[in-house]
C-alpha cells in the first residue's frame, strides 16, 4: 500500500511538473510572437522614416535644379520680359471655405481655401469690402460641381480659371491676376 502511495505521489508530480512545462512552452511562445512584431515594427519605421526620407530628400533636390534650370532657360531666351519673381503680389486670402458637392447629399465634403492674386492693395480692399459677395459666388461655384470632377486633378486649372472669370464679372475694376488653392481637402 506504501508502494502503491508513492506511485500515485510520483504519478502526482511527474503530472504537475508536465503541466508547468506546458505553460512555460505557451508563455515563451506568446513572448516570442511578441518581441517578433515588435521587431516588425521597428523595422519598417526604420525603412518608412530613414530611407524613403532619404530617396525624397534626392528626387525633390533633382526637381528643383531642374526647375531653376527651366526658369533660367526662359529668362535667357525672354529678356526683355518681367521675371515672375519681381512681380509684386497683392493677395486677397479666403480659408476653409467647406461645401458639399452636387449630387453627393451631404456624404461628402469639400474644404479649400483660396487666394486671389489682384493688381494692388486698393483691389485688395475693395475684395475684402465685397467679402460675402466674392464668397457666395465661390460657393456656387464649387457646390455646382460634381464629385467626380472636383475628385480630377487636372480639372483644378479649369476650377480656378471659372472662379476668376466669375470674380472678374462680379468685380470689374479688379485686376485679377492668377488664382491660388492652398488647400484643397475631399472628404
Amino acid at each position: 500500500m506504501a508502494d502503491n502511495e508513492k506511485t500515485k505521489f510520483e504519478e502526482g508530480e511527474k503530472d504537475k511538473k508536465e503541466k508547468k512545462a506546458k505553460k512555460g512552452k505557451g508563455k515563451s511562445i506568446i513572448g516570442g510572437l511578441s518581441l517578433y512584431v515588435i521587431q516588425l515594427i521597428a523595422v519598417y519605421f526604420i525603412t518608412a522614416n530613414l530611407l524613403m526620407s532619404k530617396y525624397a530628400d534626392k528626387n525633390t533636390k533633382i526637381n528643383l535644379a531642374n526647375k531653376v534650370e527651366l526658369v533660367e532657360e526662359v529668362a535667357k531666351k525672354n529678356p526683355e520680359k518681367k521675371s515672375p519673381a519681381n512681380d509684386k503680389h497683392f493677395l486677397y486670402p479666403l480659408n476653409d471655405i467647406v461645401v458639399n458637392p452636387a449630387g453627393s447629399n451631404g456624404s461628402s465634403l469639400l474644404m479649400v481655401s483660396i487666394a486671389f492674386d489682384v493688381g494692388s492693395s486698393e483691389q485688395v480692399n475693395e475684395m475684402k469690402s465685397k467679402d460675402v459677395m466674392v464668397k457666395d459666388h465661390i460657393i456656387s461655384v464649387l457646390s455646382s460641381k460634381h464629385l467626380q470632377q472636383l475628385s480630377d486633378p487636372s480639372y483644378r486649372d479649369s476650377l480656378k480659371k471659372q472662379i476668376g472669370f466669375d470674380i472678374k464679372e462680379l468685380m470689374p475694376n479688379i485686376k485679377l491676376k492668377n488664382v491660388y488653392f492652398s488647400k484643397y481637402i475631399i472628404d
